[in-house]
């Protein structure tokens, strides 16, 4: 993504000197705080609703994209991707979750999973708002 970035005309040339929006701080925080338990299981629904809203979004968005911003074909190799392969990472995401459910004998992953995409959904709502809010500044 950042390539893409730098290939639009981002000028920003080191990764490390962005600074992400506070929806994408909190974004960030959430899921680095899950991934640090003993059973992140949760994880599985922040990754339905990333992949999911990119296997939604990407395929009507691109085109728009491309013929608004008028820019080389090499800036949306990221977006390209994401539109072309998140069905598969949906497919195996399934499966990481039928494999889950199997083993969980106390019956709590589904409200982990469930629990952390309406969180999820939320921050990236958030995140998505303030890049909005900053365009109509």
């Amino acid at each position: 993504l950042f390539d893409d970035y730098r290939k639009a005309g981002g000028a920003v040339a080191d990764i490390d000197d962005l600074r992400r929006n506070p929806g994408g701080e909190a974004l960030n925080a959430y899921l680095h705080r899950l991934a640090a338990t003993r059973d992140p299981f949760g994880l599985l629904g922040a990754i339905y609703i990333i992949e999911g809203t990119g296997q939604r979004i990407v395929p009507a968005l691109l085109p728009l994209l491309k013929a608004a911003l008028q820019l080389p074909p090499e800036v949306f190799r990221f977006l390209e991707y994401h539109g072309q392969n998140d069905e598969n990472h949906l497919a195996r995401w399934l499966t990481a979750v039928d494999m889950v459910m199997a083993l969980d004998t106390e019956g709590r992953a589904a409200q982990q999973i469930i629990a952390t995409a309406r969180h999820t959904a939320a921050l990236y709502l958030m995140q998505f708002q303030h890049v909005t809010e900053g365009q109509s500044r």
